[in-house]
């Protein structure tokens, strides 16, 4: 069938309704000073989920934010709304696509997205309200990894990432927004297989960062595109963390494997011993490919360079964003990276070249 085609049948929920057409309601506030009894009472007599609290700038306190804030913590239900509400409150304004709606509250694990009309909170959209008009959502992603416990539910999980892109690509989605999707169900992927690797092998020695690299480093990751992943520990490691990052990395890259992810064919990935090291070589190493840019270095600088951090609690972007940077200033360096660029052919060119 040809796209347009396609494209005529698709829904069009996600790509041609505004966040203004999910708003049912009045947006419901409550002056930061309320207790979260009177927070919790509010949100049963007026049967919501969420309140708009009334500070400067507005924050919003939730039912996840009553259970895990203060039921979890112990807290007094004489609490200040204050004291628990997350803010300021993020708000797209009205005229936002359902979809950039849907990709932010995936992005910040978040259910409840206010919607704003110049400048002032008017309604609030609930993951509830995307999934009633889209039963593709990637919404129902998060549902799905959070209850998968075995290799196939997750391998499962992997394969509804792809369908899920298929129902997007036909209601009309940019290449971009459904790059921008893949990367982050993937991100999400690669988070829960961490973090159980860590139930399994106990708490890390030392902080760490997971990152991956390259196109799913920009957002542009396709369906079954290889791993490029490198992971980053302190400095003040102890002698054995290497060997408790090297398990680590070869149970979350064979898991990733089994969900459809190959093996980076360049070795660029965290099994390999020298894309797993401490902050300090990783810092000499950008240092380096950008003073003494030989063909190897150049070849690194678009694989590293292009990296996000989407696991851990060793902060690395303060290290290392400096040190890339600095590389606007050097002028072999671009050069060189200029006429590397300038060798490659476009993938277009090359397809046009073996027509």
């Amino acid at each position: 069938m040809p796209l347009h085609a396609r494209h005529d049948k698709a829904a069009p929920e996600l790509f041609q309704l505004r966040m203004r057409d999910l708003v049912r309601r009045e947006v419901v506030t409550i002056e930061p000073g309320f207790t979260v009894r009177q927070a919790a009472q509010m949100m049963r007599d007026k049967n919501v989920s969420c309140l708009i609290v009334t500070s400067t700038p507005p924050g919003i306190i939730t039912d996840r934010d009553l259970r895990n804030r203060v039921l979890a913590d112990g807290l007094s239900d004489i609490t200040p709304v204050s004291r628990v509400m997350s803010e300021p409150a993020l708000a797209l304004p009205t005229d936002s696509l359902v979809f950039e709606g849907l990709m932010t509250m995936l992005e910040r694990g978040i259910h409840h997205m206010p919607v704003s009309q110049n400048g002032r909170i008017v309604g609030v959209v609930t993951h509830t309200d995307i999934l009633r008009q889209q039963s593709h959502s990637p919404l129902l992603l998060t549902r799905q990894l959070r209850r998968a416990h075995t290799i196939e539910e997750l391998r499962h999980y992997s394969n509804q990432v792809r369908a899920t892109a298929g129902a997007l690509l036909e209601s009309g989605a940019r290449v971009r927004d459904i790059g921008r999707m893949i990367a982050v169900a993937h991100d999400a992927l690669v988070r829960r297989l961490l973090s159980d690797a860590e139930t399994e092998y106990g708490p890390p020695p030392c902080p760490y960062a997971w990152l991956v690299l390259g196109s799913e480093g920009r957002y542009e990751q396709t369906l079954r595109t290889d791993q490029d992943n490198c992971l980053i520990y302190a400095n003040e490691a102890p002698p054995d963390a290497d060997a408790y990052f090297a398990i680590l990395a070869e149970r979350v890259v064979d898991q990733l494997e089994a969900c459809g992810f190959p093996r980076c064919p360049g070795e660029v990935i965290a099994t390999n011993s020298l894309s797993r090291q401490p902050l300090h070589v990783w810092q000499r190493r950008f240092d380096q490919w950008i003073t003494t840019p030989d063909e190897y270095a150049l070849l690194r600088t678009t694989i590293f360079f292009d990296y996000r951090q989407v696991y851990g609690e060793l902060e690395v972007e303060p290290v290392l964003r400096p040190v890339i940077e600095r590389a606007r200033e050097n002028r072999v360096f671009l050069g060189r990276l200029a006429r590397s660029a300038l060798r490659s052919q476009a993938p277009w060119v090359h397809a046009q070249l073996h027509l």
